[in-house]
């Protein structure tokens, strides 16, 4: 059972990789708004977590069925997945050429889950710490609490988030503090978590460490262009001031100020243009497209 599990995971870490791939040509188009960006994200989530999907002949699929991949329809239902290992004789059960392949994925798939479950207790352990720490901070008022240690604003938790707040900021604290109301009303947090997971459980693929830091940094540019929407353009000066100045947040489950590359944020908000009805159905048109291209099979 876990050998055959393993064997899809490894078939869903190569497609997902290859929507990855794709998102990364999406968030280079500059006009999309990262708002939009960010949804994108989603299709790489849905192809690293579930094996199965629809078919369609609009899927990219069919460029490399019979080449690279090969169409396994789930018994009963028109369901199917692009399996792209193609070491199995046959897929349920699974029953694979030769019993090398048959020990292999014994083998690896105990060294996978071994792992997987390895990195979830060290992040949830990291994670619990986290929330621990916030219990003995003041609480100047609502869900805000300061911190002595801390070196940017950062929001932690997910069901009852708390904004923490360095005890000397800088400047722009109005600004700092609806950047992470913003950040709390986008469950940018639970986001995290989910991601981590993934990232987890495709461990053994280098694609997903990399990814990940590319959705953090969409995840920040998604919360800044909300947060100018919110205070108005011309404000957005005041507000890239006020990101100046504060250390980068390198950890996986805050969602924090200075959460991703400064230089590339302060960029993106001095360029900030409010998005015309044409170029959001435009953008969102673009994501629906690959959505369909990439979450569907061959026929």
């Amino acid at each position: 059972m876990l050998s055959e599990v393993f064997y899809w995971v490894l078939n869903m870490s190569v497609l997902g990789t290859l929507t990855l791939l794709f998102i990364l040509i999406i968030r280079s188009i500059k006009p999309i708004p990262r708002s939009i960006v960010f949804f994108a994200w989603i299709i790489p989530f849905i192809r690293f977590i579930i094996p199965f999907g629809l078919a369609s002949e609009f899927s990219i699929i069919n460029l490399l069925d019979g080449y690279l991949t090969k169409t396994v329809y789930l018994p009963a239902t028109s369901l199917s997945s692009s399996n792209s290992l193609r070491f199995a004789e046959t897929y349920y059960p699974i029953t694979y050429k030769n019993d090398i392949m048959d020990k292999f994925f014994y083998h690896a798939s105990i060294v996978w889950v071994v792992f997987a479950l390895l990195l979830i207790l060290i992040f949830s352990f990291y994670y619990y710490c986290a929330l621990k720490e916030v219990g003995n901070l003041p609480n100047r008022k609502e869900n805000i609490y300061i911190s002595e240690a801390a070196g940017t604003p950062y929001v932690v938790g997910i069901i009852n988030p708390k904004i923490i707040l360095p005890a000397f900021l800088k400047s722009g604290e109005d600004f700092i503090i609806i950047h992470e109301k913003a950040h709390i009303d986008r469950r940018d947090n639970l986001w995290r978590v989910l991601a981590v997971v993934v990232c987890c459980l495709h461990w053994f693929n280098p694609f997903v460490w990399f990814f990940l830091k590319k959705f953090f940094a969409d995840m920040e540019l998604a919360c800044d262009e909300r947060v100018i929407r919110e205070i108005g353009g011309e404000n957005k000066n005041e507000y890239a001031k006020a990101l100046i100045g504060y250390s980068e947040q390198k950890s996986l489950f805050l969602s924090a100020f200075g959460g991703a590359d400064t230089k590339s944020r302060v960029k993106k908000i001095l360029s900030y243009k409010k998005l015309t009805v044409f170029s959001a159905v435009l953008s969102i048109s673009i994501i629906i497209f690959t959505a369909v291209v990439l979450l569907t099979n061959a026929v």
